[in-house]
């Protein structure tokens, strides 16, 4: 039993990774799906723990076909996110309409997800009932999920596709099927449970040629798919065009003109640029363009290095030979870290994805316009661009394009906005030339050959009606600078997305940070005063309120403290997987020492428990009082801290989850599926809230106020 709970745990993290990176390519890299992807695999995990929680004792056959059933069930959840766009009648490269988006997401996050919180129910059962505990299940299962996070991480560095683990995933699952079946009556059908054992690994030896074919469903000239740390990229060929896709999204064209207006209507603001840096993008023709200025220094900062490599493997004839010649120094690092010992430039090309999730945010953020403002040198330029649209605004993209714009214009003197299907920003502490001769005239002396960029159309761009009406229009809008505690733009990038469907921010105000903090105390109380009063009926539902209530506030707290490890170190899946294990770490030794600890104290005499529960709550909100005095010195963000707030953060949480298992102890098997299911509920509605309502609306820093706060008045009212 001790072992099948440690592979329930290892199979479903693993798992849980598998689908939720696949269903994160599905919808092109929208972090607004993950967010919604990792609340549907709790809420179904919910509803899998729940179901039957009284009806049924389950068998070692059940048991065992249920890990099969589980295991089978994630390559083909694979298999069903790479379809769905054709499968409900979408288009590749398209989004599909929101309810088609959330069907699709519950209808393959659904059976694994019901699965794995029936087989923890299961197991965790058949534990209790052998004399178990079910804080020490909930232990065992921790410490799997900490492995499965660890396989994750180590399989994805080793190079092996998403696909591939998943079937890995599958095969440990049908293993695990195999051995539960190792004595008693349900020997006469181990042997034939080999068959499907027998399949799988057959899947998994073909498995990558599988994933090349299933990949080529939506892209049918693909010649390579690789999945990094950072995503998915995939390389299709048509004749002598190149496309490649990150996480399902076109990164590069080969046939691209785009970079030529992006460099040359702002290279000629500067008399002479001899220094330039390029941050991501620059083999999609930033560097062949900025070339043709003839700096003297032109460095290339590029985050993924598979993609370099990719290129240079597979089509350097194609983006030419341009980012790869001596005279260009390119750095595989994140350019934030970069920049904070980086020389100073004359310009700054920053060519990142725009502020749509977390960790792109940061690039558009006070804190890094002001380090890039540090490493531009006297009339020194930085330059961005974001999409937009050519003639109308909808609201929402007018206000994430404001918060950036604010943001940088309370940093540099002097900023100057080119409208178009793409607006591209320039920044710099001298005044910026708005007369359209004077920057003709270094184009043309400098000899520029640009297609798509004639003089014309620099005089065009500076007196057309536009380039007037956008800077006001940004100036009006009235709102917040965009910032790494309070993501404004990521809050509009969200609301921008979703109005793509439904068309509601014309008429749909976002809500203050006060009144949604107000909201959520008021929500913590009505929680804690129903619970005091439904308990004087239920003894039961003070306890399943008090595991909701941690779960949802330590998800939360751990949406936090990855973001701002984000901010500050940057986009590393790697040791993102290291802080999940962290959690998960934590949550392992929570549950077993304050169970244990109150064991102790019912062998001493002392049965007053109560006061335990209150501490760990109350210690839940010194531990985020103590974390926003980090983040107020600006001390947070390193490795070692978030890995050590996390850890408390999962031992908290689990140390209340023991709590309530400890009043459950008379029936501890009766108790699994409530139990279980509210702390998986909890988790849900937390990485939801935290995500898509306090961290934009409110704010990263006075989140963790509301949380502090919010966690005392639990301590108090329970």
């Amino acid at each position: 039993m001790p072992f099948q709970l440690f592979i329930v745990g290892l199979t479903s993290i693993l798992g849980q990774v598998a689908v939720l990176r696949e269903l994160n390519v599905a919808f092109y890299g929208e972090e607004l799906t993950y967010i919604l992807s990792i609340g549907g695999w709790m809420a179904c995990t919910a509803a899998g723990a729940y179901w039957g929680r009284r009806s049924f004792t389950p068998s070692r056959t059940s048991i065992a076909l249920l890990f099969l059933i589980a295991g089978l069930i994630i390559p083909l959840e694979i298999a069903a996110a790479r379809s769905i766009h054709f499968t409900l009648g979408g288009v590749t490269g398209t989004y599909l309409p929101i309810l088609k988006q959330i069907f699709a997401l519950l209808i393959i996050l659904f059976p694994t997800g019901f699965s794995y919180g029936l087989l923890f129910q299961w197991t965790a059962k058949q534990y209790c009932g052998r004399g178990g505990s079910l804080a020490w299940a909930y232990t065992i299962e921790s410490t799997g999920g900490i492995a499965g996070g660890l396989l994750s991480t180590i399989l994805l560095g080793l190079q092996i596709g998403n696909f591939s683990i998943a079937v890995v995933c599958s095969a440990v699952a049908a293993g695990m099927s195999f051995g539960a079946l190792h004595s008693g009556a349900e020997s006469r059908i181990r042997y034939p449970a080999l068959i499907p054992l027998f399949l799988i690994m057959i899947v998994l030896v073909f498995s990558s040629r599988i994933d090349h074919w299933m990949t080529a469903w939506n892209h049918p000239d693909l010649i390579l798919s690789k999945d990094s740390p950072y995503g998915r990229l995939t390389v299709v060929k048509r004749e002598n065009q190149v496309i490649i896709f990150d996480n399902g999204a076109l990164r590069l064209d080969s046939q691209s003109a785009a970079s030529e207006k992006f460099v040359h209507m702002t290279a000629v603001q500067h008399e002479r640029p001899e220094s330039i840096l390029i941050c991501g993008a620059g083999e999609s023709g930033v560097v062949r363009e900025v070339r043709k200025h003839d700096p003297l220094i032109v460095d290339y900062v590029e985050v993924n290095r598979m993609l370099i490599d990719t290129i240079r493997s597979v089509a350097p004839s194609h983006f030419g030979p341009e980012p790869y010649s001596p005279q260009v120094n390119i750095e595989c690092a994140d350019p934030r870290t970069f920049l904070e010992s980086a020389d100073e430039y004359d310009i700054i090309f920053l060519a990142a994805p725009p502020p749509n999730s977390g960790r792109s945010n940061r690039f558009y953020t006070i804190e890094f316009f002001d380090l890039c403002r540090s490493r531009l040198a006297s009339n020194g330029i930085l330059v961005f661009q974001l999409p937009s649209s050519e003639n109308l605004w909808t609201p929402a993209l007018l206000k994430r394009n404001a918060a950036v714009y604010s943001a940088v214009n309370s940093i540099f003197s002097d900023v100057i906005v080119i409208p178009g299907e793409t607006d591209i920003f320039m920044a710099s502490e001298s005044a910026l030339i708005r007369e359209p001769k004077r920057l003709i005239s270094r184009f043309i002396s400098r000899g520029i050959a640009a297609g798509s960029i004639p003089p014309a159309y620099i005089r065009y761009a500076y007196t057309n009606d536009r380039f007037a009406a956008v800077q006001d229009n940004l100036q009006s809008a009235g709102v917040d600078p965009n910032s790494d505690t309070s993501p404004a733009a990521y809050r509009y990038a969200m609301m921008h997305f979703v109005s793509k469907f439904i068309g509601f921010d014309d008429r749909i105000k976002a809500p203050s940070a006060f009144l949604t903090g107000a909201a959520a105390v008021i929500v913590c109380l009505a929680i804690g005063i129903a619970g005091r009063f439904i308990g004087r009926r239920n003894p039961e539902i003070p306890g399943l309120l008090q595991i909701l209530a941690a779960a949802c506030t330590g998800m939360i707290m751990e949406s936090v403290l990855i973001l701002d490890y984000e901010i500050n170190c940057g986009v590393l899946f790697q040791n993102i997987g290291v802080l999940l294990m962290m959690f998960m770490a934590g949550l392992a030794a929570g549950s077993i020492s304050v169970f244990e600890y109150m064991e102790f104290r019912l062998k001493m005499g002392k049965t007053g428990v109560k006061h335990v529960s209150r501490l760990l709550f109350f210690a839940f909100g010194f531990l985020n009082a103590l974390f926003f005095m980090f983040m107020a010195m600006d001390l947070s963000g390193s490795l070692a801290l978030v890995s050590g707030f996390l850890f408390i953060n999962g031992f908290l949480v689990a140390g209340v989850f023991a709590y309530v298992t400890f009043i459950f102890k008379k029936e501890p098997a009766l108790s699994v599926s409530s139990i279980y299911a509210a702390d998986a509920l909890g988790g849900g509605i937390g990485s939801v809230a935290g995500a898509l309502i306090l961290i934009p609306f409110v704010g990263a820093a006075d989140t963790v106020v509301l949380l502090s706060g919010t966690a005392f008045l639990f301590g108090i009212l329970f």
